[in-house]
């Protein structure tokens, strides 16, 4: 346990765990622009809906702390369990 005046420690560290990644961080980059690109591809009305969006709320939706780049899905429907988004995702 650490002493109330110490600085504050990861719950990993405090365990004695460390972690060894195989990526380096020009590959986590690269993995993550890719992703973002597959996103806003596969969800081309969402983000026309948001960029419409912008022009009359601030940050283009009403929950801004819940944002989530490149832009949120905006959602169409839910009929019983199911929700579709405005791209006909399931």
């Amino acid at each position: 346990m650490p002493k109330a005046n110490s600085p504050p420690t990861s719950p990993m560290a405090e365990l004695g765990l460390t972690v060894k990644s195989q990526y380096k961080p020009s590959d986590l980059s690269a993995a993550v622009l890719a992703a973002k690109g597959r996103y806003v591809q596969r969800n081309p009305n969402s983000g026309k809906l948001f960029e419409e969006a912008t022009s009359y709320l601030p940050g283009g939706n009403t929950r801004t702390l819940l944002y989530s780049a490149p832009f949120p899905l905006c959602m169409k429907k839910g009929e019983d369990y199911k929700v579709f988004d405005e791209d006909d995702h399931v």
